[in-house]
């Protein structure tokens, strides 16, 4: 190669390096919203799926004593918020040639976490109330289990945005990302305010959990859910938006089909990735009672 030629090729490449312009996406990027319009959204997008049903797959990542595991089976997913007061009912159902090898459940009274496949083991305990889950170290209960189905109503968005005692909200909006950011505050001297005379004493607002929305299409693309001393406790990544169906036509709600959920603290990763979400006028069986692992031959190792 001639010097001119390398003179020619290094200038061609910084020509290319400072007036290089990215690709302006097509839809223009809508006006900021206020921070009660953007919660009265979300709100309003809940209320529009009380009970959700499911199909499709499931993929667990996680961490045990003898090493990394993997699973992937078919998943029966259901979902039903029936107090807007209460914990939603959930159910998880990993199925493989017909056979149950894994389930998680949750309740307002209790939640269940089952693995039949290589420990045959069940964790449960008793469902906690937001401000309770806040005020407790949540990474430190059950290390061993793969993830924490008390978290599932805030990963994976079901049922209305909760706003117990001690939270307030902030709005970020950020043009270059195309995004708006809801940080939720959360102060556990304003939860205990009334309550002990040493509420002044105790810790101001820490983020709890930030919803990132797209601006240009109104969906959810993550949800980070933090510790009170700021470490990111889980984080599901929203995609695949799709009208969920009714009557077997799509004209429900805009709704994530695959959702990655990853806790960084257990090295775990779960992705959910459903053919078809629906709204169906009642959730069929029982799906949401804890069932007897005792008498299924598991065994139970209860986290409270």
């Amino acid at each position: 190669m001639t010097m001119r030629t390398l003179g020619l090729l290094l200038l061609s490449l910084t020509l290319g390096a400072c007036c290089h312009v990215d690709k302006k996406p097509d839809t223009p990027l809508p006006p900021p919203i206020s921070l009660a319009d953007q919660l009265s959204r979300l709100a309003d997008n809940a209320a529009k799926s009380p009970r959700l049903s499911g199909r499709g797959k499931i993929v667990l990542n996680y961490q045990t004593d003898t090493g990394a595991k993997r699973e992937e089976t078919d998943l029966i997913f259901r979902a039903a918020n029936n107090d807007p007061h209460q914990v939603p009912n959930i159910a998880l159902f990993g199925m493989f040639a017909g056979n149950e090898v894994f389930s998680a459940g949750l309740n307002p009274e209790d939640w269940w976490l089952a693995i039949r496949l290589d420990t045959n083991t069940t964790y449960t305990g008793k469902t906690r109330s937001l401000e309770k889950q806040r005020m407790s170290a949540a990474p430190t209960r059950a290390d061993s289990q793969p993830f924490q189905p008390e978290a599932l109503p805030q990963l994976l968005n079901i049922g209305p945005t909760p706003n117990p005692k001690g939270t307030s909200w902030l709005i970020l909006h950020d043009d270059a990302r195309g995004t708006t950011d809801l940080l939720e505050l959360w102060s556990e001297r304003e939860a205990l305010e009334g309550y002990t005379t040493m509420s002044s004493l105790l810790p101001g607002p820490t983020i709890v959990r930030t919803i990132t929305i797209n601006r240009r299409t109104g969906n959810i693309d993550t949800i980070k859910l933090h510790n009170p001393d700021g470490t990111l406790l889980a984080q599901a990544d929203h995609a695949d938006h799709r009208p969920a169906r009714i009557d077997d036509k799509p004209t429900g709600p805009i709704l994530a089909h695959r959702i990655t959920i990853t806790y960084p603290a257990r090295k775990a990763r779960i992705t959910l990735t459903f053919d078809q979400l629906e709204i169906p006028e009642r959730i069929k069986g029982r799906p949401f009672t804890l069932p007897n692992f005792t008498e299924q031959g598991l065994k139970v190792i209860r986290v409270d």
